[in-house]
């Protein structure tokens, strides 16, 4: 599963051409066909991301994971706190267990 496959099935579901969503969102429509074709040559920006979210109807934080990029909320929390966010993720990748038990309590 991709940005652009996501994008272009949800952009389906709607009944929305290109040109519809890029008038729906503001974004130019050659680069929504670059999104959705994933030759874009670079990742989308978060509030692009979040346009495509809302004319879409689907989660903004799912578009930013596709897209390979961190929420604004996550960045500022990992700047926040990266001596630690860096102690917790070298722990993690010391201990299969213990990253094991963090992401069973993540879900």
């Amino acid at each position: 599963m991709d940005l652009g496959s996501v994008v272009k099935e949800y952009r389906i579901r709607k009944g929305y051409s290109q040109r519809k969503l890029a008038e729906e969102t503001g974004i130019n429509f050659t680069y929504v066909s670059k999104i959705e074709n994933n030759n874009a040559d670079y990742a989308p920006s978060e509030s692009v991301l979040k346009s495509l979210a809302a004319a879409l109807e689907v989660d903004s934080d799912f578009l930013i994971a596709l897209s390979g990029r961190l929420s604004g909320q996550v960045e500022m929390f990992i700047k926040e706190n990266r001596e630690n966010v860096s102690k917790l993720l070298i722990k993690m990748a010391e201990n299969p267990a213990f990253a094991k038990k963090i992401f069973d309590n993540i879900n």
